[in-house]
């Protein structure tokens, strides 16, 4: 689908209220809160507002997209969502005064396997509960599990990038950021064992949940080298 002058229009007005936003001297005054706090000096500590059930906040309207391409859509909620926190929770979130586009990657499959019941009690929400089955219950499952091949996608950048500047019409520039990296083993081999069954086993069985977490750092670890040398692995603090 072609960008239309409409989404163009309802892009640019959002990133110029953004670009204001970003562009406050307060900005400046947060960040260095942050790189205090980080050095362990004493200033007042950073306070972030995360983990916020978004489907829940949009009581005022300001959080419902109006862009009819998907990729536009993507942009335009990532604003809104930029200055429903300034409004109404903005504690010490940096806004830059830029737009972030992931660098695009893609990785074939490791064959660990999720099977899980749910139970859904509002469809607007992600968060849902979950009964985890046993998909790796012995050393014949874990020998199937793949090491990942990486393949970085430049194509794919250098078509986002250029979306979102026609979307952007030169508002604010767009940077190509490194992927996002977060590693906790142990949430999420009760995914594929059940809760159950990983405490049972901690007592019955431990070596075998060695032998798990030890293939799954196996993975991580030539993860993120492939994710260095792609130039995936880019710090954004």
């Amino acid at each position: 689908m072609s960008l239309t002058a409409r989404d163009k229009g309802i892009i640019r007005e959002l990133a110029s209220k953004y670009g204001e936003l970003a562009s406050k001297g307060e900005q400046i005054t947060r960040r260095q809160r942050m790189l205090d706090t980080n050095n362990l000096k004493i200033v007042r500590p950073t306070m972030l507002i995360d983990e916020i059930p978004w489907h829940e906040m949009n009581f005022d309207g300001s959080l419902t997209c109006l862009c009819e391409d998907d990729f536009a859509r993507d942009m335009e909620l990532y604003f809104r969502k930029a200055l429903f926190r300034d409004k109404y929770f903005p504690c010490d979130t940096i806004f830059e005064n830029l737009y972030p586009i992931r660098k695009s990657y893609s990785q074939t499959d490791t064959g660990l396997v999720c099977n899980d019941d749910i139970i859904v009690k509002d469809k607007g929400n992600h968060i849902v509960s979950h009964h985890y089955n046993d998909t790796l219950p012995d050393e014949e499952a874990l020998a199937k599990i793949r090491i990942p091949e990486i393949t970085r996608n430049y194509e794919e950048d250098i078509i986002n990038v250029e979306k979102a500047q026609e979307l952007l019409g030169g508002i604010l520039p767009v940077v190509l950021r490194g992927v996002s990296v977060s590693y906790a083993p142990w949430d999420r081999i009760p995914r594929y064992r059940g809760v159950d069954t990983v405490f049972i086993e901690r007592y019955d069985r431990p070596e075998f949940l060695h032998k798990i977490i030890q293939k799954l750092n196996e993975i991580e670890v030539v993860t993120l080298g492939s994710y260095e040398r792609l130039g995936l692995l880019e710090p954004d603090h």
